[in-house]
């Protein structure tokens, strides 16, 4: 998390709590240059939020320049599987939480997340993507936050989603899709019915708080609304 998407996580907290009150478990930043004062913001939200700078010299052998500007911080996700807990559900924070999660923090198994949609074909992929996904501790001793770095090396377009994919190929397991619909799933024909059990929406590309959505990014507004209005809650 940097500055660029504070106001993105004061939403996810707001609605994440809102939905989910029974929470009471460390929310765990990995902070990627946040100033004192985003800080703040966050902790006013949630009081129990540890940041965790990230270990960038970890980095050094990443081709960054493979890999679009806007995406490269998302290599850091790989920090996560260095976390000193037993369980770690891991959510991006351009989301916006729309019912009980619990099942997340049930998970028994090695690690799991929500198959991609290919928006081209209106299929699921046998991929997750990896805006939320959920591990125990057999997945780090699976596949080190080394081994994962080292993976992620060549450089990538999409580097987490790439490489915890790779990692974990034999083991992922798929959880429940309303966990993690991408706002291109509001235009899908094969999948309508999923549109009414969304408990997490996911703002792929463009974010709601960005403005002059040019083409496809400017067809979603019927679900950056429900965005908007979270955000208006904020201030009242």
């Amino acid at each position: 998390l940097d500055d660029n998407f504070v106001i993105g996580a004061r939403v996810f907290l707001s609605s994440f709590i809102r939905h989910n009150p029974w929470f009471s478990e460390d929310f765990v930043v990995i902070d990627c240059g946040l100033s004192q004062e985003s800080k703040d913001l966050i902790l006013a939200a949630y009081k129990k939020t540890i940041f965790i700078q990230v270990r960038k010299q970890d980095y050094k052998g990443v081709k960054f320049e493979r890999t679009q500007p806007r995406l490269r911080n998302t290599y850091y996700t790989l920090d996560v599987f260095d976390l000193p807990y037993d369980r770690v559900v891991f959510m991006d924070m351009d989301m916006l939480v729309m019912g009980d999660v619990s099942e997340l923090f049930n998970f028994s198994g090695m690690i799991a997340g929500c198959k991609a949609y290919d928006r081209n074909r209106d299929k699921f992929l046998n991929t997750i993507n990896t805006g939320v996904f959920v591990f125990n501790t057999s997945a780090r001793k699976y596949a080190s936050r080394a081994r994962l770095i080292q993976i992620a090396s060549p450089g990538h377009s999409m580097p987490d989603q790439f490489v915890i994919n790779a990692a974990y190929r034999e083991k992922m397991e798929f959880l429940n899709k309303s966990y993690n619909m991408e706002k291109r799933m509001l235009h899908t024909k094969a999948h309508r019915a999923l549109l009414e059990k969304v408990k997490v929406w996911h703002f792929v590309a463009s974010k709601p708080w960005q403005v002059d959505k040019a083409g496809i990014e400017g067809t979603y507004r019927e679900i950056e609304k429900l965005w908007g209005q979270e955000y208006e809650n904020l201030n009242t």
